[in-house]
């Protein structure tokens, strides 16, 4: 371990005794039949609609948006949950705000998918900016998002919304210390 990391440590536990100091956390919590759960630090999280002008019903008056959660990694690539199916304008932006306040409030966010992210990272051209972290790379997975929660039990599925039970059954990551299962 280098010294300024000691260094830092050492701050940071100093710091804690007088205020609220946590570390960055990025851990693949589980993986099981084809979902991943992953426990990250807020600060490691972004939220995004994007316009897809070149989709199939690019017409539609409702406009057509994909909803993305950008996540930055232990080796700082960035992956991406994705919502599998594109949505209209009024609902990405009302999923995100939703989304937003959850990363807000919480110290520890738990994000679950389906899919692994085993692959290889590759080198991509796009870039993501983290606020106070700086411009990382995008690796090449992505996971099918589906849920989002903080230590605080606030939850979104992304085909339930925030009704109960939140997390779903298929996520089995409920015997972490910090998740409460919605009832």
């Amino acid at each position: 371990m280098s010294y300024s990391k000691i260094v830092k440590i050492i701050l940071c536990v100093i710091f804690a005794l007088f205020s609220n100091c946590t570390t960055n956390t990025y851990r693949v919590y589980n993986k099981n039949d084809g979902q991943t759960e992953v426990i990250v630090t807020p600060d490691r999280v972004l939220v995004e609609c994007e316009d897809i002008k070149d989709h199939e019903n690019a017409s539609d008056p409702a406009g057509n948006y994909g909803f993305m959660i950008h996540v930055l990694d232990e080796e700082n690539t960035v992956w991406n949950a994705i919502r599998g199916s594109v949505i209209d304008r009024k609902t990405c932006f009302e999923q995100k705000k939703h989304i937003e306040k959850i990363l807000q409030n919480g110290k520890q966010i738990y994000l679950g998918g389906m899919g692994t992210l085993d692959d290889p990272r590759e080198k991509t051209t796009s870039k993501y900016t983290f606020p106070n972290k700086g411009i990382f790379s995008w690796n090449g997975r992505v996971l099918g998002f589906r849920v989002i929660q903080n230590e605080l039990g606030e939850c979104y599925d992304v085909y339930y919304g925030s009704k109960a039970p939140c997390p779903r059954e298929e996520f089995p990551i409920k015997d972490h210390p910090f998740i409460k299962v919605s009832k």
